[in-house]
């Protein structure tokens, strides 16, 4: 059932097949479906939060989707995305976040960007480090690994 799923959302990235994914690999998932319509812009449109992941009473994750309006490649796009990220991060006050970026032709970025906190100071993931570009026409056998496999239980 899992492989069917992970290979659903490769071929079929949308909102559904990623709901059905996170409900499929964490039971605290709650789907939220809001509009963010405050972080659309030209690049950026149709931005949702999907629903939240409650980690602990302190720990929580936020999953968004967007849809791209340029082409989605492997170096597309990385650094506004992460920035964007971040934002949404801050805004919502929100530990960590799963950011999928859909492009035109059924690529997309699926990224984690989180929050460690030293003191007063905040700092966040580094944008190349938990990301991964998904397209029907390759393999994707490291996302199929580590995020097909993954149960979300924790950062």
């Amino acid at each position: 059932m899992t492989s069917k799923i992970i290979e659903n959302l490769i071929n079929n990235v949308n909102r559904e097949t990623l709901d059905r994914f996170f409900r499929d690999r964490n039971s605290m998932f709650t789907s939220t479906n809001v509009r963010l319509p405050q972080y659309e812009e030209d690049m950026f449109t149709d931005a949702f939060e999907l629903g939240k992941i409650q980690l602990s009473l302190i720990e929580n994750i936020t999953v968004c989707v967007f849809h791209v309006s340029r082409e989605l490649t492997e170096r597309s796009g990385k650094k506004a995305q992460y920035d964007k990220a971040k934002k949404i991060i801050r805004d919502l006050n929100a530990d960590a976040g799963i950011f999928v970026f859909i492009g035109e032709k059924g690529n997309f970025r699926f990224s984690l960007v989180y929050a460690s906190y030293k003191g007063t100071k905040v700092d966040y993931s580094n944008f190349r480090r938990y990301t991964y570009f998904v397209s029907p026409e390759l393999t994707n056998k490291t996302f199929i690994q580590r995020i097909g496999e993954g149960d979300f239980s924790s950062l």
